[in-house]
């Protein structure tokens, strides 16, 4: 793919303040813009080498600017609209969404009473919340949004399963579903009832980032997630990929088939009642590795409805004495992945829940935004690029040696507590609890920190000194 030095202006001025255009302009002339340049396939467009360094010195509504820039540059649905905008709607969903707004019409007040805001018609907004093409939309800006966080995050060395090097080049992701509230004016069924609007979400292990993953349930359309979740699944992954869910997503034939295959697609979970296996072969492990610490059994098994081969790892927990068994498709009998690895990454899927307590008690999306598939899916879709936006400035925070160390020094003291009331019973906290890298919840007060400083002026860097005040304390 080619591009002019017209064009490559044309990025430029999307992505930087107009002195920065100049400069580049100036120094690169074209032939190095042009080289400044990176090409993805996957989207056929270009992104700014430059970029992710150039955030830390922008203001947060810069930064969501230049990045919806970026989003509808690669979104092949964007159209252009007199009246109410993509970019305009984009806009309005971040900030409906992060400042806490409980219903559409509050926050159209909120916008028509503020004096820096821009006005958008009722009609308008409430219409683009029920267009197919405006969904397909959010859905690519969505999917680049979460591309960028992802650049910054690497750059920022963002990587909470890097010392499980069993993992590396696994894409490791959480999935389960959210439901809001119905909105006020769903249709009711004979009974009366309202479905419950869920989406499906699937939270990445290894950076915090979230993706809206697949609509299961909207005002008249009522699903189980396991055929919306194969639906969504039935392409194959760009990377080699661990889905870690619940055990209502055993589907025995259709894992082992996604395993198998040449972009092969693997399920950790836990095992149902009842499930029987017909073949049984027992696999050694090392009981002295610390990541093992706790697992009694690994077997190789096979069940009568499907074709392929499971693992089955027998689990104690160290702490409590209780007992586990967890299902996987990955192999564990080459040695090459710990089975306690499987014990872990089943643990910390739960943190998909903590993202989940950030949307309904941080940012307040507890109900439905308008009725149809449409909705939801736009609703998901800046529901996860706010939270993203969120993990992004967590980031950039980072790499100028910012960590939220009120939240760090109160997990060790919970963890120093469990571990003196371990020992009176005579037992042992796990050792990945405190050898392995902790996601934290991202914290109410670095949220606040965000939204009262959304409209200003001053770039991230400025804003450090606010940011090392409210990660380092509770007010």
């Amino acid at each position: 793919m080619g591009l002019s030095g017209r064009g490559a202006l044309r990025i430029l001025r999307l992505q930087f303040e107009p002195e920065q255009v100049e400069y580049i302009a100036c120094c690169a002339k074209a032939e190095l813009a042009l080289a400044s340049l990176e090409f993805y396939p996957h989207y056929g467009v270009t992104h700014m080498h430059l970029f992710k360094e150039d955030l830390i010195h922008m203001s947060i509504s810069n930064i969501i600017n230049a990045m919806l820039d970026q989003g509808l540059a690669n979104s092949r649905s964007s159209r252009v609209c007199s009246g109410y905008s993509d970019k305009d709607m984009l806009n309005a969903g971040i900030r409906r969404v992060l400042g806490q707004h409980v219903s559409g019409r509050d926050f159209l007040q909120h916008l028509e009473e503020s004096d820096v805001e821009k006005n958008i018609a009722k009609a308008s907004y409430f219409d683009a919340l029920k267009s197919s093409r405006r969904e397909a939309m959010c859905t690519e800006v969505a999917a680049e949004w979460e591309f960028i966080c992802r650049q910054v995050s690497n750059w920022a060395s963002v990587d909470y399963l890097a010392d499980l090097p069993e993992l590396e080049g696994f894409k490791v992701l959480a999935v389960d579903g959210h439901h809001v509230s119905h909105a006020c004016h769903d249709p009711r069924d004979k009974k009366g009832a309202t479905a419950s609007p869920c989406e499906l979400f699937a939270l990445n292990l290894r950076n915090g980032l979230m993706s809206p993953y697949t609509p299961v349930a909207w005002s008249g359309s009522r699903s189980h997630e396991i055929p919306a979740l194969r639906q969504r699944l039935s392409l194959p992954p760009d990377d080699p990929e661990i889905n870690v869910g619940d055990r209502a997503y055993v589907d025995n034939e259709f894992w082992v088939c996604a395993a198998n295959s040449n972009s092969p697609r693997h399920l950790v979970t836990r095992t149902k009642v009842g499930m029987a296996p017909i073949t049984c072969v027992e696999v050694d492990f090392d009981r002295n590795d610390p990541i093992n610490t706790g697992v009694t059994r690994v077997r190789t098994v096979r069940f009568s409805n499907c074709s392929g081969m499971w693992h089955i790892v027998n689990y104690t927990d160290p702490e409590t004495e209780k007992q586990y068994e967890f299902l996987t498709t990955l192999n564990l009998a080459d040695g090459k992945i710990r089975p306690g690895t499987i014990v872990y990454l089943y643990k910390i899927r739960w943190r998909i829940e903590k993202v989940f307590d950030n949307f309904k008690n941080d940012l307040l999306e507890t109900k439905a935004w308008a009725s149809g598939k449409s909705a939801l899916v736009i609703q998901a879709s800046f529901t996860a690029m706010t939270y993203n936006l969120l993990r992004l400035i967590e980031a950039l925070v980072k790499i100028r040696g910012l960590t939220d160390k009120k939240v760090e020094i109160k997990y060790k003291k919970a963890l120093d507590i469990r571990k003196k009331v371990a020992e009176t019973k005579g037992r042992t906290i796990h050792p990945f609890e405190s050898i392995i890298p902790r996601m934290a919840r991202i914290s109410s007060q670095f949220i606040r920190t965000i939204r009262n400083h959304f409209p200003s002026p001053v770039a991230i860097s400025g804003l450090l000194p606010t940011f090392r005040t409210k990660l380092w304390a509770y007010m």
